[in-house]
């Protein structure tokens, strides 16, 4: 067989491709996928399991299989508040650091991580699976940034997946709706805060049927609405998100909004 013809490659790729979702519905139902934000740095790894499988046959020399694979990912994470409403921290960070406080299944998480390069770039690698939670506060001296650790330590397969970027939208999914003041008042006015999925391009938002100007809400991004409550009648009422893929569906009471 002749050499292979050797070709450059082309333009690099950068560490910081990596993105981690969280599924912040984990055990209750459909996915809800959740982007954590604040990544600065972010290490998959994997460990074979190798066990010798030598014969007599094999003319002294050693020869070893594998026979499991080990999976993790640590992360370092910049410990910020979210930008449309400063008294909550990131929502995802949030839901791990809770679940690394508890023991045996309720200290799981269900997340998937893939690589983002760039407009245009590779989205090969795109993986899915359970893993138990360890989250630190890093601590530090008075002139340092808040930061956390995150270790996840899979429990089971790590799935390759399809690339999220590759798979078509579907509708918006609202998770939960965090009112402040809550509840909210009869006028109007107050901060609402929406996480869930596949924000980023809505086109619409609803309370109880009645439209919410578009200048008063906004995607922070693909797991997190803002918008400024408009005057109801005291009651609860089902916040809607229309997007391409859909109207989200009315759901479980932590998706209303309660007026008085």
């Amino acid at each position: 067989m002749p050499v292979p013809t050797r070709v450059a490659l082309g333009a690099t790729t950068l560490a910081r491709k990596w993105a981690l979702d969280v599924d912040i519905n984990y055990g209750l139902g459909a996915a809800i996928w959740t982007g954590l934000f604040g990544l600065t740095e972010f290490t998959p790894a994997g460990t074979p399991g190798l066990q010798a499988d030598s014969d007599y046959d094999s003319g002294g020399y050693t020869s070893s299989t594998v026979t499991t694979q080990e999976w993790s990912v640590t992360a370092t994470m910049r410990r910020g508040v979210q930008a449309a409403l400063t008294s909550a921290y990131d929502t995802a960070q949030e839901y791990l650091r809770l679940r690394s406080r508890n023991m045996g299944p309720a200290n799981s998480a269900h997340v998937r991580y893939y690589e983002l390069n760039g407009a245009g770039g590779p989205r090969v690698e795109a993986y899915e699976g359970v893993a138990a939670v360890q989250y630190t506060n890093n601590g530090g001296g008075p002139d340092a940034l808040s930061t956390s650790g995150l270790t996840l330590t899979g429990q089971g397969l790590l799935l390759p997946i399809t690339h999220p970027d590759l798979t078509p939208r579907g509708a918006p999914v609202v998770g939960s709706v965090l009112a402040n003041p809550s509840p909210t008042p009869v006028a109007g006015g107050g901060l609402v805060l929406v996480t869930g999925a596949l924000f980023q391009d809505a086109t619409a938002l609803t309370v109880g049927g009645t439209a919410v100007a578009v200048a008063n809400w906004e995607a922070a991004n693909d797991s997190t609405l803002a918008f400024i409550a408009p005057a109801k009648a005291a009651g609860s009422y089902d916040v809607i998100v229309t997007g391409p893929g859909g109207t989200s569906a009315v759901a479980a009471t932590a998706t209303k909004l309660t007026y008085a």
